[in-house]
C-alpha cells in the first residue's frame, strides 16, 4: 500500500510539473501573439488593395476564350485530316501510301499534344459524353475505331 501511495505521489508530481511547463509556455505563446497582433496594428496600412480594372479582366477573358477556341478549331481540323491518314491494317495510310512513307500521318502521329486530345476526346464518345470530334470523324460511326 505504501508503494502505491508513492507511486501516485510520483505521478501526481509528474503531472503536475508538466502542468506547469505548459502554462509557462501557453504564456509565452499568448505574449508572442500580443506583440505580433500589435506590430500588426502598428502598420501604417493595414489592407492591401489590388485593383484590376473591370475591362481589363473581361479582355483578358474574351482572349482566353478567343485561344481556347481557335486550338479547339485547330484541333478539330487536324482530326479531319487524321481520319485521311491514319493506318490501315495492310500497312498503308489511307491516303494509299505506305503509312511509313506518310509524312501527314508522321507529323500528327507525332504531335502528342494532338493525340492525347483525340484519345481523350474518342474516350469521351464511347462514354457517351460531349465531346469535340468533328461530326464526320469514323469514331463517330465506327465503335471499333482506334488512331
Amino acid at each position: 500500500m505504501q508503494k502505491d501511495t508513492e507511486h501516485i505521489a510520483l505521478w501526481r508530481e509528474l503531472a503536475a510539473q508538466t502542468q506547469r511547463e505548459h502554462d509557462r509556455e501557453a504564456a509565452r505563446l499568448q505574449a508572442q501573439l500580443g506583440e505580433l497582433r500589435q506590430e500588426l496594428e502598428d502598420r501604417p496600412e493595414k489592407h492591401i488593395v489590388t485593383y484590376i480594372d473591370a475591362d481589363e479582366l473581361a479582355t483578358a477573358r474574351d482572349e482566353k476564350t478567343r485561344a481556347f477556341t481557335a486550338r479547339l478549331r485547330a484541333f478539330q481540323t487536324l482530326a479531319e485530316i487524321l481520319a485521311l491518314h491514319r493506318e490501315r491494317t495492310s500497312g498503308h495510310c489511307q491516303c494509299g501510301a505506305p503509312f511509313a512513307d506518310c509524312k501527314v500521318a508522321q507529323i500528327l502521329y507525332g504531335n502528342d499534344t494532338f493525340t492525347r486530345w483525340i484519345d481523350d476526346q474518342v474516350s469521351r464518345l464511347q462514354l457517351y459524353r460531349d465531346c469535340d470530334l468533328p461530326g464526320n470523324f469514323p469514331a463517330r460511326f465506327d465503335p471499333r475505331w482506334r488512331r
